[in-house]
């Protein structure tokens, strides 16, 4: 039986997204510089996928839902700056040119809005250690609205069968984006 594409999602993404979590979780959360670092980290990947996601040529027929991913993307984006904002002078990346990442909306999408449901735990592990940060400055951790998103990009999979190779690749290449951007991130606070 062949896989549908959300299983070669989970099966062909999984490793990648094992290192992802690995690189974020040597950032303390706990630490202003961490929590700071990896807010400066999600915004320069989601700065980037914006910039790229309209360009890709299925943008407009990503199961119709290109624009309302790429809102809710934005709105994401804009909640991680909100948030950074708590933290002091803006990352490293903040006043330069950001370099479109164009890959295919679906892809983004799921990394994104899957990223989304690990928040949850991160934003429980804060709890849990009694990480006293301000609730505006941790919102883009315990915001839930993306869920609703989930169930949609779910439902959009069945529809781009036809598409899973490139989905596949390129939510690939958007791990190693937010790969490339925690180790830069743990880089930056280990020079400083």
């Amino acid at each position: 039986m062949t896989p549908t594409l959300r299983q070669r999602l989970r099966q062909e993404t999984g490793d990648m997204h094992e290192r992802v979590e690995d690189a974020f979780a040597l950032l303390d959360l706990g630490e202003r510089n961490g929590i700071a670092a990896t807010l400066d980290a999600h915004i320069q990947v989601l700065s980037r996928l914006l910039a790229g996601m309209a360009s890709h040529p299925d943008y407009a027929t990503a199961d119709g839902a290109g624009e309302e991913y790429r809102q809710e993307i934005r709105r994401l984006h804009d909640l991680a700056v909100q948030s950074r904002a708590h933290f002091g002078d803006a990352g490293a990346n903040a006043s330069g040119a950001i370099e479109p990442f164009t890959v295919h909306p679906l892809s983004a999408a799921y990394v994104i809005f899957g990223s989304r449901l690990g928040s949850r735990v991160i934003a429980a592990n804060m709890r849990r250690n009694e990480v006293d940060w301000p609730k505006d400055a941790i919102a883009y951790f315990t915001d839930d609205e993306t869920r609703e998103y989930w169930q949609s990009l779910l439902c959009a999979f069945g529809n781009n069968e036809g598409n899973a190779d490139i989905i596949v690749a390129d939510a690939v290449k958007t791990f190693e984006l937010f790969l490339a951007e925690a180790r830069s991130a743990h880089s930056l606070i280990r020079s400083s």
